[in-house]
């Protein structure tokens, strides 16, 4: 059965005190800075008119690039995590070692300085090895057009991949935490009974701890890629096009400093929403099972 929304009296108080702070705000700037209100022009950065089509203009470019980002990060992420979290689950000495000095590392270091050290040091290094750089302009040549839609245009393509690889690094260390929780919670009755009917490690784990675990992981996964939006704004420090730095760029040549900002915040907060209820959705399911 549906449950109806009811509102008690607290939030009907949250409710008024979010009024009254907004309405605080929006008499401040009005009576002490003498702001000029130009919300008629906001519009116009969502979408503009190119040859004869509506394209994305500068706002929009900046949600399409952080969508991209967070979707591409969560899934490279997904799979470094997957990979510590079930060293650091296993029982093996070296697997463990490597899988802590990793997830204790990048959890002990400001988001940004991990930024910084892949643009700098590791970016270029993951490139030539990986032959991505090589890779990019081959594709780029063959098929600009799609590159363009699945990534971003050629000249910001290198820093892109940087960026995405910088994100995901971070965000991993997270989930490698995670999966290692999900993974210990199986009782260790299912691994002995497993053991006992033959079963090597690796049929153990794809046959009894990962259907076991998922229904564990999922869900917190799930609102992990809220932070992974929140903090894919970090990557405008290194120039990648997202939403924070697409409003920067038009703060800079509009002057339309509140209005920008607002907007930016309203969308960030409409997204991480959505994901947020949808986590909760999926908690609910999963722990309903």
């Amino acid at each position: 059965m549906k449950k109806k929304i009811t509102f008690t009296k607290l939030d009907l108080i949250i409710l008024g005190i979010l009024f009254i702070f907004i309405y605080y705000f929006f008499y401040k700037v009005n009576n002490n800075l003498h702001y000029n209100w130009q919300w008629e022009k906001i519009l116009q950065y969502f979408f503009k008119e190119k040859d004869g089509k509506i394209v994305p203009n500068v706002i929009m470019i900046g949600v399409i690039n952080t969508l991209k980002i967070s979707i591409y990060s969560i899934i490279l992420s997904t799979i470094i995590g997957f990979i510590f979290g079930i060293m650091k689950a296993s029982k093996n000495t070296f697997f463990r070692l490597i899988s802590i000095s990793y997830v204790e590392s990048i959890r002990n270091i400001p988001s940004i300085v991990v930024i910084f050290v892949v643009y700098f040091f590791l970016g270029d290094i993951f490139l030539k090895i990986f032959h991505i750089e090589m890779a990019l302009n081959f594709l780029y040549t063959k098929y600009p057009d799609f590159l363009k839609l699945i990534l971003i245009d050629k000249g910001k393509a290198q820093v892109f991949v940087i960026g995405i690889l910088a994100l995901s690094l971070y965000e991993s260390a997270y989930i490698s935490e995670i999966v290692k929780g999900a993974i210990l919670a199986i009782k260790k009755e299912q691994i002995d009974s497993a053991k006992s009917l033959g079963m090597n490690k690796w049929q153990r784990l794809k046959y009894i701890i990962l259907p076991q675990a998922m229904p564990l992981i999922i869900p917190p996964l799930t609102g992990q890629m809220v932070s992974t939006i929140k903090d894919s704004a970090i990557l405008s420090v290194i120039s990648i096009p997202e939403l924070t730095f697409q409003g920067m760029e038009l703060m800079a040549s509009t002057y339309l400093i509140f209005e920008i900002w607002i907007i930016i915040t309203v969308i960030y907060l409409l997204i991480n929403t959505i994901l947020s209820h949808f986590s909760s959705f999926l908690e609910k399911r999963m722990t309903t099972k």
